[in-house]
């Protein structure tokens, strides 16, 4: 569980750029949803407002002039003349509404009885009962389109002509930009006026008078109480809702996006603190999880174990051991290689302290590279740990890879190696064959080993190029006088390649693997015993 839990964190570290991206982009769709909806929302909630409000005010302006009409006397007596009886109060109505544009009287029969128009002429006006208002009607007699506004009073039924100016007016929305308001007839179902433009209509044949929100237009509708079948509807014009949704889309966006670059820098870092190659190496420094392994050099003169190569170990969290191959390169990339390879001396010099007290011949061996003698400090605290455990010189093998050697006249290099030589510590070109390397590095450098790469060892008798190439570093080595280590040998028949040739020191599976150093001691008491 532990180990799944594990592949699953570092499966999610190594993809947090893609997942967080992924995230990022759920996140501006998810409030990308909820910002249009919201302004859906808010601007369905503004126009809601601005219907109702306005269907009060078409009410009041309605109703106050039904409330004049009621001065007209068709409730008092039968039988009344239009020069004696009803000219007065319409007349008087006029003077008083200058909304009013013309009034007329008719009967129960829907003959007109009193008008205000020249010879009691009459106009076209809907014989329905209902108290409603019907139009538009163009009259010669009028400089604009005239509304009919009917309600019954009595026995008699009064009709009132406003003109489309009046009526665009009190449907006029104050600062509603580009709202347009419309005044509809549900029996009929047909406009009856309208103050603004849409380009679209078809909104107007879908609309609910149980829901007064569609998804295809922003508007509300209110039922005016003065008229009957009458609604009022508010329409907000799509592009002043795209306009709006864009404004705060972007502005949400870049919110989005700055905060999210914010925290992903954040997390980032505390990720790599704990999951990231060069963090886990740090961490794992902290916590002494790097430990040496010991795998014996065999003196085939004398038939001994000689010296032994240290290995690095790194044991994580989990218990695992994790190889140098995985973590290597970027420890020598970052420089933690210098704390690394001091750790890892202090240990070994610790846990093989009695084995090198007893046995004065024996070495131990140590891979440094380049950049270990660019360091100012790692020579000085080598020397002192040195210095501190009381371990001769003579019992330390350096070994340096070949591909790390720089300019082969670089005077840091020539000049520390020197120093160690005079101190009586030996040094060895490892993985020799492998790189870039040439007799010059030998003639520069003061090597007394050279170690042949494994690749060369396991070449025996393929009879590939490589194979041929053994015996003439095994030749060049021993003309310079250099003591030769071949690692890598897993066979009998490369162990008797190389015993024929007279290779001294011989490393590889075939005598042993890697061992704690327990495992060595019982190894070299072993052989003691013998």
């Amino acid at each position: 569980m532990r180990k799944t839990f594990r592949n699953l964190t570092f499966f999610v570290y190594k993809q947090f750029k893609l997942l967080w991206i992924s995230f990022t982009i759920f996140l501006l769709v998810v409030f990308s949803y909820i910002n249009w909806h919201n302004n859906v929302t808010n601007s369905f909630t503004l126009v809601t407002e601005a219907s109702n409000k306005l269907a009060f005010k078409v009410d009041h302006f309605i109703n106050d002039i039904f409330q004049s009409s009621y001065l007209i006397p068709t409730y008092k007596r039968n039988n009344l003349t239009c020069a004696g009886d009803f000219i007065p109060y319409l007349q008087h109505i006029l003077r008083n509404h200058p909304q009013i544009s013309e009034l007329a009287i008719r009967d129960p029969e829907h003959q007109i009885v009193c008008s205000t128009l020249p010879n009691n002429k009459t106009f076209l006006l809907n014989k329905n009962l209902q108290q409603t208002i019907i139009g538009p009607f163009d009259s010669p007699m009028f400089n604009h389109p005239i509304y009919a506004i009917q309600k019954k009073i009595g026995a008699y039924q009064v009709e009132i002509v406003i003109m489309s100016p009046i009526l665009e007016g009190t449907l006029h929305i104050p600062n509603s930009g580009s709202r347009t308001v419309t005044l509809y007839d549900t029996n009929k179902k047909q406009e009856i006026i309208r103050v603004g433009e849409i380009k679209d209509d078809s909104w107007i044949n879908k609309v609910s008078f149980d829901s007064s929100f569609t998804s295809e237009k922003i508007f509300a509708t209110t039922k005016l109480s003065s008229l009957d079948g009458v609604i009022l509807t508010v329409t907000e014009p799509n592009q002043i809702v795209i306009n709006n949704l864009w404004y705060n889309q972007i502005l949400l966006s870049l919110d989005i996006l700055v905060l999210s670059l914010f925290l992903y820098f954040i997390i980032r870092n505390i990720l790599n603190k704990h999951y990231s190659l060069h963090g886990a190496i740090k961490q794992a420094l902290r916590r002494e999880q790097f430990y040496p392994v010991y795998q014996p050099l065999f003196d085939a003169k004398h038939k001994v174990y000689s010296g032994a190569e240290v290995l690095l170990r790194w044991q994580d969290n989990y218990d695992e051991i994790i190889m140098p191959d995985l973590f290597i390169d970027e420890a020598e990339n970052t420089g933690l290689i210098v704390p690394i390879t001091l750790q890892l001396i202090e240990i070994a010099f610790e846990e093989s302290k009695n084995i090198l007290t007893t046995q004065p011949t024996f070495y131990l061996s140590f891979n440094i590279c380049a950049l270990h003698f660019t360091d100012n400090y790692f020579f000085p605290r080598f020397y002192k740990l040195v210095q501190h455990h009381s371990i001769s010189p003579q019992q330390i093998l350096l070994e340096i890879t070949e591909r790390y050697l720089l300019d082969m006249n670089n005077q840091i290099y020539i000049n520390r190696m020197q120093e160690l030589r005079k101190a009586g510590y030996s040094l060895a070109i490892d993985d020799y064959g492998t790189g870039h390397s040439s007799i010059s590095y030998l003639q520069h450098y003061p090597f007394n080993y050279l170690k042949i790469d494994k690749l060369f060892i396991h070449s025996i008798g393929t009879k590939a190029i490589t194979e041929t190439l053994n015996d003439a570093i095994i030749q060049l080595a021993k003309k310079i006088n250099l003591n030769i280590i071949a690692e890598g040998v897993e066979t009998k028949e490369q162990l008797d390649y190389l015993l024929y040739n007279k290779v001294r020191f011989l490393q590889g599976w075939y005598f042993s693997k890697a061992l704690h150093v327990e495992q060595l001691i019982e190894l070299l008491q072993g052989e003691k015993n013998e």
